[in-house]
């Protein structure tokens, strides 16, 4: 995706310049292929390292909370411009037990809950 300096710059000031994205989602077999369930990607993972930030960054605590984040916002940190792909990462997120989404509106920015990691 071609992004000018300036929506880098915007995208450094809000999430940093780097993401933290939790080892355990990398090689806990519950994320990667245990049993029947799909392996997690990494784009997944990825989009969860900045919603756990996120979430804590807004509601200013150590605990995780909730962020509301829209699907352009989602689309540039995964790298994708389809709505598509979005709700696919959000589903996953939710499919492994790692968000939970209040109720959405077609057009609202999404409010998701951000959940720890379970071992």
């Amino acid at each position: 995706m071609n992004k000018d300096k300036s929506i880098i710059d915007k995208f450094i000031k809000k999430y940093g310049k780097s993401i933290s994205v939790p080892v355990e989602l990398l090689v806990n077999p519950r994320y990667n292929n245990e049993g029947n369930r799909d392996r997690f990607s990494q784009s997944s993972a990825i989009l969860y390292g900045v919603l756990l930030f996120l979430s804590k960054k807004e509601n200013n605590k150590d605990i995780n909370g909730y962020v509301t984040i829209t699907n352009k916002e989602i689309a540039n940190i995964i790298g994708t411009t389809t709505g598509e792909t979005v709700r696919k990462k959000i589903e996953e997120l939710e499919r492994f037990d790692l968000i939970e989404r209040a109720q959405f509106k077609l057009g609202q920015p999404y409010k998701l809950y951000v959940k720890e990691i379970i071992r």
